[in-house]
């Protein structure tokens, strides 16, 4: 399709579906107007199908579209894209060449973030001979300067303006429940820029915390010792985050929510049939379920007492070979909102405090958090403890005080 005929698409798109809440939306000041795939997809299924194979071209028609509203203060608003369909989702280990360019879903643990950058979109140059102004788009990542003026002159231009928008960058770890073979979680940057740097979203945006990320997959040129190098570094833009996981302060219970949740507190052993739904493959151990169900909830800290106690618990499990101490941990891990496994034979004292290292995307050096400030408000499972080094081990000995840990021991 031409590039008008898929503007003047997306226009009536707009006015027939999200008038009202793009009108409440520049009233407000928010530079970003949200919309369904679902909705796209059934008024122009071409439309929807070009958004996904050719995503950077076509939601830059559709924000020109926008701006082709009788809407005012309506410039620069981000389009974003929620619900994509479920051909779009893609674990991080199976991103491949063919997914470059395209509109596509992943979900992960962030593993670190960076602090909050700027990044230049567009400078204005001076040519010093006959005054005349270059306006210049920065696309990539490389800062691009005009080249020659209508006069003649070839180089040596004035920086006079620049636009700048906000931006930082997350590394986003596979999840566990998604690694079909080994312990190894691969990981890959994620661009968040414009709107989605908004103070709201970025303190969402803390370790540990699972996310789904709909966005484009890019890639940018690596460079060593001056050097272009034919391996690319390959990262995804984000265009729309969910959090996958909220905190209990969050959620918002009804009416109905508390009156179902009063009823089931007055069932006779309590406690036991939770423990038992879940932990529905092992036979037996209810002591050991109920313990770590008790552990799962938590408790009520009480700091005015002293010594101050804490509603958190840790649980060492220790039994001969096959008692399936492991399976007990894999349940926690499956069940827990946020949680952390690890095997002592392979984690080290870095692994489970943190490392510094060097973003892949920015340069800058970032920290990357270990197990344990991954764990936090959650669980940490270790598995083998006895075979972890001592010199690793000895780590945990701090951090434990404010973590609940469960561990798994062979005797």
């Amino acid at each position: 399709m031409e590039e008008s005929n898929i503007i003047k698409l997306f226009t009536d798109f707009f006015e027939r579906y999200y008038l009202s809440k793009i009108q409440e939306n520049a009233r407000l000041g928010k530079k970003r107007v949200t919309i369904e795939f679902n909705d796209l997809s059934e008024f122009n299924p071409e439309l929807a199908e070009s958004l996904l194979d050719q995503p950077e071209e076509t939601l830059k028609y559709a924000e020109l579209a926008l701006e082709q509203t009788d809407i005012e203060d309506i410039e620069n608003t981000k389009v974003r894209v929620r619900n994509l369909p479920e051909s779009t989702k893609i674990r991080i280990s199976d991103l491949r060449a063919k997914n470059l360019s395209k509109f596509i879903t992943i979900e992960g643990t962030i593993e670190t973030k960076t602090d909050m950058g700027i990044q230049m979109t567009a400078s204005k140059y001076e040519c010093p001979s006959c005054g005349n102004l270059l306006n210049v788009l920065q696309l990539g990542d490389e800062l691009v300067e005009p080249k020659t003026c209508s006069c003649g002159r070839k180089g040596k231009f004035h920086l006079i303006s620049k636009e700048l928008i906000d931006c930082f960058t997350l590394r986003l770890q596979e999840l566990s429940a998604s690694v079909k073979y080994g312990s190894y979680l691969p990981v890959k940057s994620v661009l968040c820029k414009d709107d989605l740097t908004d103070t709201i979203i970025e303190e969402k945006m803390i370790e540990g915390a699972k996310v789904k990320i709909n966005g484009i997959y890019r890639e940018k040129l690596m460079i060593k010792r001056g050097k272009k190098q034919t391996q690319l570094i390959t990262y995804i833009e984000a265009n729309y985050i969910q959090i996958s996981e909220e905190t209990f302060y969050d959620i918002e219970l009804t009416k109905e929510d508390i009156d179902e949740i009063n009823e089931f507190s007055q069932e006779p052993e309590l406690i036991k049939k939770i423990a038992e739904g879940l932990f529905q493959g092992i036979y037996g151990f209810y002591k050991i379920k109920e313990a770590l169900t008790l552990q799962a909830f938590g408790g009520v800290s009480r700091y005015d007492s002293i010594p101050p106690v804490r509603g958190d618990i840790h649980i060492l499990l220790i039994g001969d070979p096959g008692e399936n101490k492991s399976g007990f941990l894999e349940y926690v891990n499956s069940f827990s909102p946020k949680s952390v496994l690890v095997v002592g034979k392979s984690v080290t004292a870095v692994g489970l405090s943190g490392a510094t290292i060097k973003d892949e995307l920015t340069g800058s050096f970032v920290l990357k958090s270990g197990a344990i400030p991954i764990a936090n408000n959650g669980i940490l499972e270790i598995d083998e403890l006895d075979k972890m080094n001592p010199e690793d081990r000895n780590i945990l000995h701090e951090p434990m005080e404010q973590q609940k840990v469960s561990i798994s021991k062979a005797n």
